[in-house]
């Protein structure tokens, strides 16, 4: 397995954030709805990379909502269509172009949809100070790079699941942020992060910026989050 930090010199001391790289040829949907279970969690770690807590580290959720007009309307509206004859069709129809100019507050309501997944936004402005961490540079890109790819399932072309990520921390544990297994959405290496290019004659730069987006593999339910933090 291989695992790589950055700075070199990162460790226990302090926070941060380790990924661990899980090859999903194979996956299957039925894996994917027991994410809550932590079945498929256990597969093997390809590799794993260490890198500081990011400057900014936000943590949120969002769920969706659809308007509801007129609920006696869509029950009168139901029952004829179930009838599926023209007239009855027709007569639902023209209702609701008439409720259009007199809808009744009273009678509005939300009605819940679902559960958005969660998107994280990480960057970092990488800086290496030796030339072990110029080469881990190098490697955690790649690897970043690689993971977010699908591979080509065997002759044909059909493609399999990218790898996934398990995100967890190192050294000092924070509360009330935790992941479930992730995949890679993007990923932005920007080599001129000062305004100007410049390389040292190793083929190395000063300083990148990297940026990646992380979804996770599911949208999160009560029992998942309870599961998550233990309650």
């Amino acid at each position: 397995m291989t695992s790589l930090r950055y700075p070199s010199n990162l460790n226990d001391q302090a926070s941060y954030m380790l990924f661990s790289i899980h090859e999903a040829r194979g996956f299957t949907t039925k894996e994917l709805q027991s994410i809550d279970k932590a079945q498929f969690t256990q597969s093997k770690i390809g590799g794993q990379i260490a890198l500081p807590i990011p400057n900014q580290l936000q943590d949120s959720t969002s769920v969706t909502y659809e308007g509801l007009e007129d609920r006696s309307l869509l029950g009168e509206g139901a029952k004829n269509i179930l009838n599926a004859t023209a007239p009855s069709i027709q007569k639902v129809v023209q209702a609701g172009s008439r409720y259009k100019t007199t809808k009744l507050a009273s009678q509005n309501t939300l009605l819940f949809d679902s559960v958005r997944i969660k998107m994280f936004s990480l960057s970092w402005k990488i800086i290496p100070q030796n030339a072990n961490d110029a080469s881990n540079i190098q490697q955690i890109i790649e690897q970043f790079e690689l993971a977010k790819l699908p591979y080509y399932n065997g002759g044909n072309s059909f493609l399999n699941f990218p790898d996934y990520f398990t995100i967890s921390f190192g050294g000092k544990q924070p509360k009330l942020i935790k992941f479930l297994p992730c995949v890679l959405t993007d990923i932005s290496t920007n080599f001129a992060p000062d305004g100007h290019f410049q390389m040292y004659d190793s083929g190395d730069y000063p300083a990148i910026e990297l940026s990646m987006t992380f979804g996770e593999l599911t949208s999160r339910t009560r029992e998942i989050q309870t599961s998550l933090y233990g309650g």
